[in-house]
């Protein structure tokens, strides 16, 4: 019988990946360790057992083998031992037993067994493999490695699938044209002193050559880690599903977001524009036999809609959930089948034709003319309620967006839409329909700008419309507090142009501290949208006021010194009874502005004089004495 030493050799890590440094994974996915220093006599049996962890103390034996290779372990916390022992396997050593009880075996000298300390005298951490999107950067990097004079690192990616060298460096850093194609690799680090033997390391070369030689010299070699590389997988939400996504990879500016059931699936794509934000996305598919997600039609229009819609709902430095704008405007991706398209065009012929081919023209209207079609959201900020949004003469509260080449563009098979210059989020999808005239538009008055911003002591509102149709007018409305609004203007629209037209409205009635605007467009037959919300802000003004001579006799001085001038400021005095017993309206410049108020009609007595604007309320009690 022999007693002999054991001792286990690495195959284990301290190597980073993209952009952090993983020193508490000692394996990913897979677990293998090697060892050495047993005895291999005839009768002798080496192996090796993995144990579970129970917070720092060995718990029972979970697997056990001859190799040293435990495959795909789930993520978590073990301890792993080797053994070597002469004849039978002792009842002790079995998978569900006690470490415990096999460590009192192991103490017994009269038993011919021998198990090694821990793995790294430790528990060790196991942690889930690494998945990258296919163009992404594999980097990794190692800590605690030798730095002595003449040692150098070299970090080497193996094809896993051919066991080959696929690249080397000193950087840790490999792109796509060192790895190629998607798939799996593993990830080494090299530390050596030995020049002939980074002369050997060569790409192509198996994994297993150049180990075997390191494994001859002093050399030190880390690793693997594993990391699956994705190929980037475009799919289509199924009918009659609502999925939400979050954000999973970025690649060349695109981040790509899918399902937490299907990670490696990819529904939709923001090109973020160098704005900071997280996003969910939704997105929502008909049930099979719909042809659409809305529609609505009357005796002279028709509006119908996708049968699949998004939305994004973001938070973020560069996402004002008030407004719902970006600081940047953004690009998205939304995935769709080409032939979902073909059902709407079916649906328009019947209502063109007086036909119900589709089921939808129950009443065989019998249209003029098909409306130009459009890629739409809802405006900034609201939430995408297709079912109001839809009337049979147009899609209300919306605003068309741009297509960038065409939407018939595939990515691995999979049909996309790219749409531009989006400002902020919401939700939006694709719409058709029919009516009366030609050169009608699905989408009510097309605003290409809506913008405001101070000038001077006043706020001044521009917009721009890329065409109109049956535009009677638009209501200029104004809020402090995004509730409650109220109008300020009515400006005349064209009626019906497809020329750009170019509006301005100067507001000389300004608020201190934040105001909102928005556009109420209203056509002739009544029907109105809105448009997104701008917003301006205002540094509180400041506002000093003195009256005197206090007790007056017939008039009372009053002297403002105002630190910007203000359109409205109101003058009021109550008697003791709290009515109202004076009013005035007046309006301010900068700096100092007197008011001499006639009261002798007031009779002797006490009174509150109490003097408002938008920012600050003033009181002072007056006595009125002859």
């Amino acid at each position: 019988m022999k007693k002999i030493n054991l001792h286990i050799i690495l195959i284990l890590v301290l190597i980073a990946f993209a952009n952090g440094l993983y020193s508490q994974c000692d394996f990913f996915g897979t677990v293998a360790v090697e060892s050495a220093g047993y005895t291999s006599d005839m009768g002798y049996t080496q192996q090796y057992i993995l144990v579970e962890d129970n917070s720092g103390t060995q718990g029972n034996i979970l697997s056990i083998n001859a190799d040293g290779n435990f495959g795909v372990v789930d993520v978590g916390s073990y301890f792993i031992y080797a053994v070597n022992y002469e004849g039978t396997q002792p009842s002790e050593l079995a998978v569900g037993q006690s470490w415990t009880n096999l460590n009192t075996y192991n103490l017994d000298n009269g038993n011919c067994f021998e198990m090694s300390g821990a793995y790294f005298d430790r528990a060790i951490s196991v942690c889930s493999p690494d998945d990258i999107c296919l163009g992404n950067p594999i980097e990794i990097a190692v800590q605690d490695y030798t730095t002595s004079a003449g040692y150098e690192l070299r970090y080497i990616l193996v094809d896993q699938a051919t066991g080959t060298i696929t690249d080397f460096n000193s950087d840790g850093s490999f792109g796509l044209a060192d790895y190629s194609s998607a798939g799996t690799y593993e990830a080494y680090a090299l530390s050596t002193n030995d020049p002939v033997l980074i002369s050997n390391l060569t790409q192509g070369m198996t994994y297993t050559d150049f180990s075997d030689l390191a494994n001859a010299t002093c050399a030190g070699i880390l690793g693997p880690r594993i990391v699956t590389v994705l190929d980037n997988n475009f799919t289509y939400v199924s009918d009659g599903t609502t999925a939400e996504a979050t954000a999973f990879c970025e690649v060349d500016g695109w981040t790509h977001y899918s399902t937490a059931a299907n990670p490696h699936d990819f529904i939709f794509s923001i090109y973020k524009n160098s704005n900071d934000f997280d996003a969910t996305v939704e997105i929502s598919v008909a049930a099979s036999d719909d042809d659409y997600l809305s529609t609505a039609s009357n005796s002279e229009y028709s509006t119908h809609t996708l049968r699949r819609s998004w939305s994004v709902d973001a938070i973020g430095a560069d996402y004002n959930d008030v407004t719902g704008r970006l600081t940047n405007p953004v690009r998205i991706r939304f995935y769709y089948p080409v032939a979902e398209k073909a059902l709407l065009d079916d649906i328009t012929d019947d209502f063109l034709n007086g036909t119900n081919s589709s089921g939808i023209n129950t009443n065989s209207y019998d249209h003029n003319y098909i409306r130009e079609a459009r890629w739409f959201k809802s405006n900034d900020g609201d939430v995408l309620n297709l079912s109001s949004m839809t009337t049979a003469e147009l899609i209300t509260d919306a605003y068309s967006l741009t297509v960038i080449g065409d939407d018939l563009t595939t990515a691995n098979g999979i049909n996309y839409v790219e749409l531009a210059d989006i400002s902020g989020f919401s939700g939006g999808t694709y719409a058709v329909g029919t009516g009366p005239n030609s050169n009608e538009d699905v989408l009510p008055v097309e605003l290409t700008l809506f913008e405001v911003y101070t000038e001077n002591e006043n706020d001044v509102l521009i917009w721009e419309t890329a065409s109109e149709v049956n535009n009677d007018y638009f209501v200029v409305e104004k809020s402090e507090n995004l509730k409650n609004y109220y109008e300020i203007a009515k400006i005349d629209g064209q009626g019906t142009t497809s020329q750009p037209t170019n509006y301005k409205y100067i507001n000389e009635n300004v608020l201190s501290g934040i105001t909102y605007y928005r556009l109420k467009q209203v056509d002739f037959d009544g029907l109105y949208t809105y448009s997104n919300i701008v917003a301006v802000e205002r540094e509180n003004s400041k506002l000093a006021i003195t009256a005197f001579p206090n007790p007056f006799s017939n008039s009372l001085a009053v002297s403002f010194d105002a630190d910007v001038s203000i359109k409205v400021v109101e003058v009021q005095i109550f008697d003791e009874l709290g009515r109202v017993v004076y009013l005035k309206n007046i309006e301010l410049d900068k700096g100092i502005n007197s008011l001499n108020l006639d009261l002798q009609h007031l009779s002797d007595g006490i009174y509150n004089l109490r003097i408002v604007n938008s920012t600050q309320v003033y009181n002072q009690k007056i006595v009125k004495k002859a």
